[in-house]
């Protein structure tokens, strides 16, 4: 009869009617991954109800989403681990699990893990970053990228010293700073040595009346 007509909405979800969702539309976060919801559109024409119809949709699995990927270190030493710190979220609330792939200087490692040894990975100056793709149990997610790190310098491990005892030295003998095991630098470095004494405390020559300071053999202020 060319009447306008107008709609009425019953919604249900897994087969139970939602008695306060009368709209065109579920909410975002009314739904839940596996869910079969179905609609029934009912017409009337100011009058009478006509024919229902109905529709149905399962809802999906949703990819996971990583919201950050960053570096425990921005500035690792030669043999530090470097770990990727992750957070994500998913929709359906699934356990996720993480595949990392780790670059230095722009090429991709065969590490796998959250971790990247820089004992056996990297170098001084080298540089590091790690790509994340989240997933859940059927689905991947989009990969992000950390930013770079960049390797630094080591400071080398300290030599072992063989310095007489104060009672082997009689008044006016040398003491002399001897180096009994080189000391080790982890980036393969030269490495220098530079000697600073103390008398008693104070430092010497410096602080000590009447010094006329250390002299020289094998190292540099060594005597």
């Amino acid at each position: 009869e060319g009447d306008d007509v107008t709609y009425s909405y019953v919604g249900s979800v897994d087969g139970v009617v939602v008695e306060d969702l009368t709209g065109t539309s579920v909410p975002a976060e009314r739904t839940v991954r596996d869910q079969v919801w179905t609609v029934q559109a009912i017409p009337n024409d100011g009058r009478i109800d006509g024919a229902v119809a109905e529709a149905g949709q399962t809802v999906l699995n949703t990819a996971p989403e990583l919201t950050s990927v960053t570096l425990s270190n921005v500035a690792p030493q030669t043999n530090d681990v470097v770990e990727a710190l992750v957070t994500s979220e998913d929709l359906a609330g699934d356990p996720l699990t993480y595949d990392y792939t780790w670059s230095v200087n722009g090429t991709a490692l065969t590490v796998t893990g959250p971790t990247l040894d820089g004992s056996t990975s990297f170098d001084k100056d080298d540089t590091i970053s790690v790509s994340v793709v989240p997933s859940d149990d059927g689905l991947a997610g989009t990969a992000m990228v950390s930013a770079t790190a960049k390797a630094i310098n080591s400071p080398p491990a300290p030599p072992t010293l063989d310095v007489p005892e104060v009672v082997l030295a009689s008044e006016g003998d040398d003491v002399i700073c001897a180096i009994g095991e080189d000391a080790t630098d982890a980036d393969g470095d030269t490495i220098t040595h530079t000697v600073t004494w103390e008398a008693d405390g104070k430092a010497y020559p410096g602080s000590v009346s009447g010094s006329s300071g250390p002299t020289t053999t094998d190292l540099t202020n060594d005597t």
